[in-house]
């Protein structure tokens, strides 16, 4: 063979994996697609799709998360509350001297 032969041989495979590649990702998609569906029309309310469940897990997770942050908020400011009293109790004890 020569170089120029090998060169092109190459390139087929290339070629071959590269649609082969393609293939498989688009079967892959319509198999997604097909399990969504399927889910859908077998699982789920009549009127409930996947994309409203998706959804409503997302909300679920920001009210989780913003609970979260509620919580780590109130205790930063009882720390502020706890520290601001110790700072007037000094300032107290400072003055009675």
């Amino acid at each position: 063979l020569t170089p120029q032969q090998i060169l092109d041989r190459i390139d087929q495979v290339a070629q071959y994996v590269t649609e082969w590649e393609t293939r498989r990702d688009e079967a892959e998609r319509l198999d997604a697609k097909m399990a969504l569906e399927s889910l859908e029309q077998t699982l789920l309310p009549k009127d409930v799709s996947v994309e409203d469940v998706l959804v409503y897990r997302e909300h679920q997770q920001k009210l989780k998360m913003r609970e979260t942050l509620q919580q780590e908020l109130e205790k930063v400011e009882a720390e502020i509350q706890g520290m601001e009293q110790e700072q007037s109790q000094k300032k107290q004890r400072i003055q009675e001297q």
